[in-house]
């Protein structure tokens, strides 16, 4: 998939131009949104996962794992597409406290900051998109992250994966969303803290 920006001019160093408008939805891969200013923008915020067994390095899946909204409306949704074609079914989705607190567990693992030294993987059951029809009704989809990986599972079947920088710059974008403007005192949890400038923690939940 790719990013949908407005006809603008764009510089050759990987940077928007004073010109550009914000995006309808961010790749985290994409180096011209890597600006924390662009974390919390009202724009999807995606990643395209990879294959578990790539036949070429960085051969994406198909599947997708996407962020809207932010705050307290954010949510989370596992999508199968394939190439330039949005994504078209839900595999299910993740909101809520659910979703601060599984994203914060797989970060803490990825960075080792934060966890149980007991603790080595974060799983967790998507719904179904229409709680309407289903109320917190399981998928049967599961994301799984065990600090090298975060993994997109239905049964025994991976439709893909997730690792190295792009598995955490996606983490820190999408916990960032699904954590601001929020107080620990709401039930929501709270922003992880991670090392920042001169080795200053900072609360990777807060616009830049």
């Amino acid at each position: 998939m790719k990013v949908k920006v407005s006809t603008c001019d764009r510089s050759s160093e990987g940077r928007l131009s004073q010109n550009d408008r914000l995006p309808i939805e961010i790749d985290v891969a994409d180096v011209r949104f890597s600006n924390r200013k662009f974390w919390l923008a009202h724009a999807d915020l995606f990643a395209q996962l990879e294959e578990l067994h790539p036949g070429d390095p960085g051969e994406v899946s198909g599947a997708e794992l996407r962020v809207s909204e932010k705050g307290e409306y954010a949510w989370l949704t596992a999508n199968i597409g394939k190439g330039d074609v949005p994504a078209s079914h839900c595999m299910g989705y993740l909101e809520g406290a659910r979703l601060g607190t599984f994203l914060a567990g797989c970060l803490a693992l990825v960075t080792g900051i934060g966890t149980h030294p007991a603790r080595t993987e974060e799983t967790e059951l998507l719904n179904e998109l229409y709680p309407e029809a289903y109320p917190s009704r399981p998928s049967g989809a599961m994301l799984v992250c065990d600090g090298r990986t975060l993994k997109l599972c239905f049964g025994s079947h991976c439709f893909g994966v997730l690792y190295g920088a792009k598995l955490r710059s996606f983490l820190e974008r999408a916990l960032a969303r699904a954590t601001h403007g929020l107080r620990p005192e709401s039930g929501r949890p709270a922003r992880l803290e991670s090392e920042g400038k001169n080795g200053r923690a900072v609360n990777i939940g807060e616009a830049a």
